[in-house]
């Protein structure tokens, strides 16, 4: 299998290409806050067929083509038949991020609530009656992406976002 990696920094995406031979599928996994595009799709056709399909982590597949934006989770899978090859690429970009967005978990996903009341910029965790003993961490980050544990204190700099989540570990059963 040929697997190669091409990234720009300016514009945060890297472009994955792989080969398929008859007998030798390529597969591509997409990670969570990903979204991937099909950018190229080069066969050797003889007398042979080439299919992309994907499959989501959640459920749910099928054939995958171009102008067709995949989410992540979800695994990419390229096969190929009657030595045929085909090399694909595929630009994989990051789910842009707003802090300025709220999101939740869907009702009966968590016996854990969290509210933000806008009024005094207040976080509050519920842990709900039937939930585990667990472990709450409050993390920092400027990237979203490494995360340091934080503790109470001043935070702020005029050329630096900063970004806080609140982590729960279940530690034991009631």
């Amino acid at each position: 299998m040929l697997l190669g990696f091409f990234t720009t920094a300016a514009d945060n995406f890297r472009c994955v290409t792989v080969a398929t031979t008859d007998g030798s599928p390529a597969t591509l996994q997409i990670q969570p806050g990903e979204t991937a595009e099909l950018i190229s799709s080069v066969s050797t056709s003889k007398n042979g067929t080439v299919q992309i399909t994907f499959l989501k982590g959640s459920g749910g597949g099928g054939p995958w083509d171009f102008g067709m934006p995949l989410t992540g989770p979800a695994t990419i899978t390229a096969s190929s038949s009657r030595n045929n090859t085909a090399i694909l690429t595929v630009k994989i970009t990051p789910d842009s991020l707003d802090e300025n967005q709220t999101h939740s978990l869907p009702t009966g996903t968590s016996q854990i609530n969290v509210t933000l009341e806008t009024s005094t910029n207040q976080v509050y965790v519920t842990l709900g009656p039937s939930t585990n003993l667990v472990y709450v961490t409050l993390e920092s980050s400027t990237n979203l992406v490494d995360w340091a544990d934080a503790t109470n204190g001043v935070y702020g700099s005029l050329d630096t976002r900063r970004f806080f989540r609140i982590k729960t570990k279940a530690l034991a059963s009631p």
